[in-house]
């Protein structure tokens, strides 16, 4: 009788593990949520998310987008190369960003670093350990450690939650959020360095600069085209903030962030355990047979069956809801959180498939359509700004779903192979 209903694929039984684990680990920021939003304002999330976005758009370039070769590398030792040359090149690259910051804090004229203040100096170093995080939590799910990286998605929530109340409480409440998101990140490097070092004792005799020098060139289209890709990809999710926090100022960034909060960072993380397996059996087949359209199909289904209830029953209920859990003060997060509910649906669906543009080696054309939807949506906040910023994310929804759509399209192509 358990033997009927346990998944019968392997896909289907690394999916489960890791949305096992996604499920645990979002179920505790999205509970603490309503205490959250009573020790910190709307002013504090605005300016957390204006660092956590610098950040993160900086990590795009930091190690040459080569953390992403990890996994497609054909042999274990060859991926151990890439990610020994990933953090290498994300160490250069922070040691400039430093420099580069510590003259810019001089100057004053850069708005984001006058917002963060003495807070800009500890980009470079959280750029460093979120690379180190992406580049080991790629090597795990290299040897399917499926377990352990379902482990680590509670941890970093857990850690980062708790953290979250405790520094509300203390003297460093307007920067705890910030506070809480670096050791969170550093805690989370060592944590899975610990788990990997094994590998690097046993292959530390075959290091060598010509293999290191020899994955740089074997990879080349991933700083090539996948820095510039990816980072237009980043930036039109982070362009929303700096954009409203240039028109509108913090508290509006506020806003629109606990409503990526609540319902774009669980659709984001769980897409990203499908992701995660996605990426490693499509990959496979693809090297096999050519194609990998019937492994499409069928994580296109399940992603649909997973999204599509609770975008429907959210979609009537987020403005009641946000204002009830959250307060008067987080009410407007609530149609915020409506207007966008259909391209969190259409992302949710899209994101695990997308990835068929790097097995398919279509880099170049993501480039393209990643350059197109970051000029509409400057296009967009510059053409129709007004007073009412209802307006503007109405357009920015819109235009993200056609968006998806259209991916959505070309990664189905890419997966059916040549025909």
């Amino acid at each position: 009788m358990l033997n009927k209903i346990k998944p019968k694929s392997e896909f289907t039984k690394n999916v489960l593990t890791l949305m096992t684990g996604t499920t645990i680990a979002q179920a505790i920021p999205i509970l603490i949520s309503p205490i959250l939003t009573r020790l910190y304002s709307p002013e504090n999330f605005g300016i957390f998310a204006l660092f956590a976005s610098t950040v993160s758009l900086l990590s795009i370039i930091a190690g040459g987008r080569y953390e992403g070769a990890i996994i497609i590398s054909k042999t274990l030792r060859e991926s151990i190369y890439v990610l020994i040359l990933t953090i290498f090149v994300s160490l250069i690259f922070s040691i400039f960003l430093f420099i580069i910051i510590f003259l810019l804090f001089f100057v004053n004229k850069i708005s984001i670093i006058k917002e963060l203040g003495y807070l800009s100096f500890l980009v470079p170093f959280v750029i460093i350990s979120i690379i180190i995080f992406q580049s080991f939590y790629n090597f795990l799910n290299k040897i399917k450690e499926y377990k352990t990286l379902a482990k680590v998605k509670v941890l970093q929530t857990s850690i980062a939650s708790s953290l979250n109340i405790i520094f509300a409480l203390t003297f460093f409440k307007n920067i705890g959020l910030i506070i809480s998101y670096i050791i969170t990140s550093l805690f989370l490097a060592l944590y899975l360095f610990k788990k990997i070092k094994k590998y690097f004792l046993y292959n530390r005799y075959f290091l060598s600069k010509k293999r290191l020098l020899f994955v740089l060139k074997k990879y080349k289209n991933f700083p090539k085209y996948d820095i510039a890709s990816a980072f237009l990809n980043n930036l039109s999710l982070q362009l929303p903030i700096f954009l409203l926090s240039h028109f509108y100022g913090v508290a509006i960034v506020g806003l629109f962030m606990l409503s990526r909060r609540i319902v774009g960072l669980p659709i984001i993380i769980i897409s990203s355990s499908i992701t995660t397996v996605f990426k490693q059996h499509a990959t496979d087949e693809y090297n096999k047979y050519g194609k990998c359209d019937k492994i499409f199909i069928n994580t296109l289904k399940k992603s649909i069956l997973i999204a599509l209830p609770p975008s429907i029953i959210l979609f009537f209920i987020a403005p009641k809801l946000f204002e009830f859990i959250f307060g008067k003060e987080w009410a407007d997060a609530g149609y915020i959180t409506q207007i966008l509910i259909p391209m969190f649906f259409l992302r949710f669906v899209t994101s695990p498939l997308s990835y068929m543009f790097y097995i398919a080696n279509k880099q170049n054309l993501n480039l393209l359509g990643q350059l197109i939807l970051n000029l509409v949506i400057v296009i967009i906040f510059f053409t129709f700004n007004e007073e009412n910023y209802f307006t503007i994310l109405y357009l920015f929804s819109i235009v993200f779903s056609i968006y998806y759509l259209f991916y959505l399209y070309l990664s189905y192509k890419f997966a059916k192979g040549k025909e």
